[in-house]
């Protein structure tokens, strides 16, 4: 055990300790009053080490703010829109409640909870859940680069975000809003016959709607920022193929003709990208109101998509697949009340399949029954 070295201050006398870190790099401590208090130091340190909890002395003297800018500056992959989304939600960290201004070093539960009382004072639960996420994240990354031991992010109370009321439209109900749609009636079907994204049906090229194999490929989508437009991946960076209809191959027939492989199928009459703004001044919103759905929005359109492949027999995994879900999970969580209750069902199935195992009366053979124990 390193001896206690004393040394002269302003305040007085105080005590520093020199050691080694994991990495057998000579450090040194001080600012202790006592003896005491510089060897209970030292003794905790070398527990921490032995159990893999070693933190430099200066770890985490960073403010959350700065923390999190630099956690934001890591985001390589990420596209513009969700950088600009997680930039707004450091944003109004920074200015709800005390947490920005605070090390990381010294943030405790307490403090997160504190952070989210005041949040939820000026926004709405589903952003205070968001912000959260962000803030649990870089916490992660302050666990990961050793500035802390636990994430204080983990385990907090949220406030309950309400579940959104699920509407699909009915086949006569969609059609009703394409007619309403004039010019846009193609891409009123392909939102709610294919499930597509609005970025989707902005980025959807005339090649990627292969008729003779009857899908649609999705693989890109146009996003729109202030500064402009830009190609990404769809959501999750998920490809994927979705069933192209008769009925949609139909519809978007007059779409493609004429136009090159890498033509849009979708533009205005004028032949110019479509906005989302505008398209829900212009004719989205009018469409849908006509068809009985006031209020409605492009990306509900997907859940019209999801309710007839569910009812045409879809199981979680193909739906999950089709819409480019993050997981299937997530597809459950979403739909799970709408897939049928096949308890019965499954047992007639099962009954079925052993009377056509064990044969036409029902009973298994001898030679298939388990040994009997006694």
């Amino acid at each position: 055990m390193a001896e206690p070295i004393p040394y002269e201050t302003k305040a007085g006398t105080r005590f520093k300790i020199k050691y080694r870190d994991p990495a057998r790099e000579s450090r040194t401590k001080g600012g202790f009053k006592t003896k005491r208090d510089a060897r209970d130091w030292e003794a905790h340190n070398r527990v921490a080490m032995g159990r893999g909890e070693y933190r430099p002395v200066d770890a985490g003297r960073v403010t959350v703010n700065d923390a999190g800018k630099a956690w934001l500056k890591t985001k390589l992959n990420i596209a513009p829109k969700t950088h600009r989304a997680y930039d707004q939600a450091l944003a109004r960290i920074e200015k709800t409640g005390k947490i920005g201004k605070t090390y990381v070093r010294d943030v405790t539960k307490a403090t997160v909870r504190a952070w989210v009382a005041s949040a939820i004072e000026e926004y709405a639960p589903k952003t205070v859940t968001n912000d959260h996420a962000v803030l649990h994240a870089v916490f992660v990354r302050a666990v990961d680069d050793g500035w802390i031991v636990k994430n204080p992010a983990a385990g907090v109370d949220l406030p309950r975000v309400e579940v959104e009321d699920i509407t699909p439209m009915m086949p006569k109900q969609l059609q009703a809003m394409a007619d309403a749609a004039g010019h846009y009636r193609p891409a009123v079907m392909a939102m709610g016959l294919a499930g597509l994204r609005w970025g989707e049906v902005v980025g959807l090229q005339v090649r990627d709607v292969v008729s003779e194999k009857k899908h649609i490929y999705v693989c890109r989508q146009k996003q729109e920022t202030e500064r402009g437009w830009y190609d990404s991946l769809p959501k999750y960076g998920k490809k994927r193929f979705v069933p192209l209809a008769d009925e949609l191959a139909d519809e978007l027939r007059d779409s493609l003709v004429g136009k090159s492989p890498d033509a849009l199928v979708f533009t205005t009459p004028s032949g110019t990208l479509l906005r989302y703004r505008n398209a829900r001044r212009d004719w989205f919103d009018t469409a849908a109101t006509s068809a009985g759905f006031e209020g409605y929005t492009p990306h509900q359109m997907r859940h019209t998509f999801a309710s007839l492949a569910i009812r045409s027999g879809a199981n979680p995994k193909t739906l999950q697949q089709a819409m480019g879900h993050s997981s299937a999970k997530m597809t459950l969580d979403t739909y799970g009340e709408w897939f049928p209750d096949d308890v019965q069902s499954l047992g007639v199935a099962m009954t079925r399949l052993l009377t056509e195992e064990w044969g036409t009366d029902g009973a298994s053979n001898e030679k298939d029954q388990p040994p009997q124990t006694q």
